[in-house]
């Protein structure tokens, strides 16, 4: 339907135009044409500008199927031509749009494989770190009264496990959370906040412990003083709210 009524527009059109050129009407606008046209006389003589003429008006006042004339299909496809879409052409140089820069500017994918980092060579770190920081905290926690437990007596009385495994666990392994938190801004505002303090208080107790176990085994103490034992056992207390903590903060609407 929507050819026919194209092509019904085309041949319209073409009408207009060669009636048009045989009256000497080149300078008005198709619409302003077809006005002219309706209510043109043409000479006798010239019978095929008249025969079109006369279709024209016929076309012009006798709706299609569609319950459009002729000329209201010829402006309707008029309407929606590319011709009458384009904007008007610009006087003077035109400059191309301004590149973005900063934070707008959208990288390339070659430029963001350039910026990735390995990361690979941090696994012997962690490795080397592992070593040290677990025989440290195993170390320490013999020192302060951790040792082989029954988690299952009467149950399993044979299963047993080494409390102090619990100083290296706790510690390490929220400090490597909260900072993920913190440096990922994936969380709230308030969240980022509470992960880097945290972080920091985590990594400062890991560092405290490893000093206090190194200082006593190199001065031969096999049983930490009083104070120390006090703050050590208060360690994984503290990994445990600090990690609720920021479990329920991160998982917060705010």
């Amino acid at each position: 339907m929507r050819n026919a009524t194209l092509q019904r527009a085309a041949d319209h059109r073409e009408r207009v135009r060669l009636v048009a050129d045989s009256l000497g009407l080149d300078t008005a606008t198709p619409a302003q044409i077809m006005n002219i046209l309706t209510r043109a006389e043409v000479p006798a003589s010239r019978p095929t500008v008249s025969k079109y003429l006369n279709e024209l008006r016929r076309d012009s006042a006798e709706p299609d199927r569609a319950g459009q004339t002729e000329y209201e299909t010829v402006k309707a496809s008029e309407a929606v031509s590319p011709e009458a879409t384009e904007p008007p052409p610009t006087e003077g140089p035109t400059q191309a749009p301004a590149a973005p820069t900063g934070h707008a500017a959208k990288e390339t994918p070659d430029q963001t494989a350039r910026k990735r980092v390995r990361i690979w060579p941090l696994w012997v770190l962690y490795i080397s770190a592992f070593v040290a920081v677990w025989s440290g905290w195993v170390g320490l926690g013999a020192m302060t009264g951790f040792g082989e437990i029954q988690p299952l007596p009467g149950i399993a009385d044979e299963f047993t496990i080494n409390s102090a495994i619990a100083l290296p666990i706790g510690v390490e392994a929220y400090s490597a959370f909260a900072m993920y938190v913190w440096l990922s801004g994936r969380a709230a505002p308030k969240a980022i906040g509470f992960a880097k303090v945290s972080s920091i208080v985590a990594l400062c107790i890991g560092g405290l412990g490893q000093v206090a176990y190194h200082v006593l085994a190199a001065a031969g103490i096999e049983t930490a003083p009083w104070w120390v034992t006090a703050f050590i056992s208060t360690v994984p207390v503290v990994v445990v709210g600090m990690a609720a903590a920021l479990a329920h903060i991160a998982n917060s609407s705010e």
